[in-house]
């Protein structure tokens, strides 16, 4: 099947807590001329005050969590969809962690006319604790909201990595990046 040149694609970036997908994210959407889109802004700009507070002993509401992402995505994926309609290529840094989520923004691509693209970053686990370490103490540059040991260790529990049979389902083929 020959690939459509003129048809917008939706850059789905994958990867675990720290393993660089906002920095990944910027410079693609800087190559493609693409906007992008990143969940830790929208979750800390429209929830950041409203976060219940967790800690030693209480745990993360991930309930909580779950309700803010899914109504965060689905605003962002009706931009998207008005992105695509004008023909321009999308760039979302979202986490991807779950497989079921994955395959629901490559639907939606497919639906609203993008092609989907996968590019997911993978780093060791001890290069993304000091990346978030440091991240958490500099509080510069793709800083969103600071990141707790419980937090991070929360989130290594979701991610759910690529089966042989998804890494094949997308449309060009994943591309793979090991360092960001």
């Amino acid at each position: 099947m020959e690939k459509d040149l003129d048809r917008p694609v939706a850059y789905l970036i994958c990867g675990k807590v720290g393993s660089g997908k906002t920095t990944y994210a910027t410079r693609l959407a800087a190559q493609t001329q693409a906007p992008v889109f990143s969940i830790d802004a929208w979750m800390a700009t429209l929830f950041g005050a409203d976060t219940p507070a967790s800690g030693v002993g209480r745990p993360i509401d991930f309930a909580w969590y779950a309700e803010r992402v899914d109504r965060c995505e689905a605003m962002i994926w009706e931009l998207c969809k008005q992105q695509v309609a004008q023909h321009r290529s999308v760039v979302l840094d979202l986490g991807f962690l779950r497989m079921a989520r994955r395959k629901k923004f490559v639907e939606w691509a497919a639906a609203a006319g993008a092609d989907a693209q996968l590019h997911l970053l993978e780093v060791d686990i001890t290069t993304r604790r000091e990346r978030v370490a440091a991240r958490n103490r500099l509080r510069t540059g793709t800083f969103s909201f600071a990141v707790t040991d419980e937090m991070f260790d929360f989130a290594e529990t979701l991610f759910e990595p690529l089966d042989a049979t998804e890494m094949h389902q997308v449309v060009p083929p994943v591309q793979v990046c090991r360092t960001a």
